[in-house]
């Protein structure tokens, strides 16, 4: 009867054994499933990530730095060779300057040039590459900027000018 013990333990011993190797190989399996969807999650993430900066993030761009140089009719929009420009002008240590942001060959592009810069439409650093980006002047001191990116995300924004074209800044109520 003895033997009948020693085998129903070294069974049971075995039983169990092989149901905690089973429950490692299901806690293991498990783990790597957990890792896998997270991995494809994270991957989802940062391409939706890298997909946002679109015309969006230009748009909010632009609009900082023209609230940022709003200061005595310092913000305008031209046109050079039939292509809108919004002109922010500056001055440091006594050199007068312009900003310029512009849609040139399928990318909106920046270039800052000085009074005695000649400059090319070319010559401005790439920011995004769009399919259209157009500025214009709604109303004294409202300007609308439409874009399409080159993924065809639109987007588009009023930036309302506080500084008047006289030079003078507009109070807030």
């Amino acid at each position: 009867m003895n033997r009948f013990r020693g085998n129903r333990k070294s069974e049971a011993s075995l039983i169990g054994a092989f149901a905690a190797v089973l429950l490692a190989l299901f806690f293991a399996g498990s783990a790597v499933l957990v890792l896998l969807f997270g991995a494809r999650e994270y991957e989802s993430t940062v391409r939706k990530s890298s997909d946002d900066f679109s015309s969006r993030t230009l748009l909010t761009y632009i609009t900082e730095k023209i609230h940022h140089n709003d200061s005595g009719g310092n913000v305008s929009i031209r046109e050079t060779d039939g292509i809108p420009v919004l002109v922010i002008e500056g001055t440091d240590s006594g050199t007068r300057y312009e900003t310029l942001i512009y849609e040139y060959e399928d990318s909106v592009r920046e270039l800052t040039v000085t009074d005695e810069t000649g400059w090319q439409l070319d010559a401005g650093e790439p920011i995004l590459e769009v399919k259209n980006f157009k500025p214009e002047e709604r109303k004294p001191g409202l300007l609308y900027i439409d874009c399409l990116d080159s993924k065809g995300e639109r987007a588009d924004t009023y930036v309302y000018v506080r500084s008047a074209a006289s030079g003078e800044t507009e109070e807030e109520e």
